[in-house]
């Protein structure tokens, strides 16, 4: 709570893991599944069902989120570029909001300790922020569950710091967007508990229903759930690469377009780099 970091910083490392997501899907996920593919049917159905699977999932929650809270308001959840240009210091709510509580805070008041429970579900920023991450452990499953050998085990690993750098300034935007809304510590801390749990908890439920499906055979299948979960992750990557890089909310200085456009491509070298070194090992 106590780390500074620029609105800038932030849409970086953002930009980063974006470039991340989509290579991993496009050199690590998919080529694995490739190796471990044994059924009959067209390869492309799988990759499209795993992309079929989380747009529509994203999509449903955005339209019925659309009738509680103004637009404007549910997109702040996904944008680091609503941030303003001051350092992020989630230390203490500022002193216009101490004053004001009831206007700086329309979603998260003071409230007794057993409806506090309920705050980041009834937070239109962070519900969806919370659903979003669920969707990203439907994918993170998929690629976990097909661990087969020490390759596709390697590559679930990656898939893990891959989603883990995605998340970090996303948890970072939701302190400060709670805290500007006047939110205490206490709550802060909880949201951001709530939202990072929910990529774990979106994994197990994903295993424990496809273990019920195909009765816990998950090598037999590895090739397919990482067809599945390369499919989730072009979902992931896309979705996250049209959130970072709308010219609309990408900072308008060309310097600063031209970092996070090197930083994209680096992050898509990376997984390249070691496809490319694990084969020749």
């Amino acid at each position: 709570m106590g780390v500074s970091f620029s609105a800038n910083s932030l849409h970086l490392v953002s930009v980063f893991s974006v470039g991340l997501l989509i290579s991993t899907a496009f050199v690590l996920i998919i080529p694995e599944g490739l190796e471990h593919y044994t059924v009959h049917e067209p390869i492309g159905l799988w990759l499209l069902a795993g992309f079929v699977v989380l747009f529509s999932i994203n999509s449903i929650t955005s339209i019925a989120n659309s009738n509680t809270c103004l637009p404007s308001q549910f997109e702040q959840s996904f944008q680091l570029s609503h941030l303003s240009d001051e350092f992020i210091r989630p230390l203490s709510p500022p002193e216009s909001a101490q004053a004001e509580p009831q206007l700086e805070r329309p979603f998260v008041a003071s409230k007794p300790e057993k409806n506090m429970l309920l705050a980041p579900f009834k937070n239109p920023r962070t519900l969806g922020l919370i659903i979003h991450a669920l969707t990203d452990g439907i994918a993170l499953a998929s690629s976990i569950m097909s661990d087969s050998d020490e390759s596709v085990n390697f590559t679930s690993l990656f898939v893990v710091f891959a989603i883990f750098i995605h998340k970090l300034p996303t948890c970072f935007a939701l302190s400060s967007l709670l805290l500007a809304a006047g939110t205490s510590n206490k709550e802060i801390l909880y949201h951001v508990g709530v939202f990072s749990s929910s990529s774990p908890i979106g994994a197990l439920l994903t295993y424990f229903m496809v273990s019920f499906v195909i009765n816990g055979n998950f090598n037999e299948a590895a090739g397919e759930l990482l067809v599945f979960s390369g499919g989730a992750f072009l979902f992931v990557g896309f979705h996250a690469l049209h959130e970072t890089l709308n010219p609309n909310k990408s900072p308008k200085d060309k310097t600063s377009q031209f970092k996070g456009l090197g930083l994209c491509l680096l992050g898509m070298i990376i997984p390249a780099f070691i496809a490319f070194v694990k084969d020749e090992a």
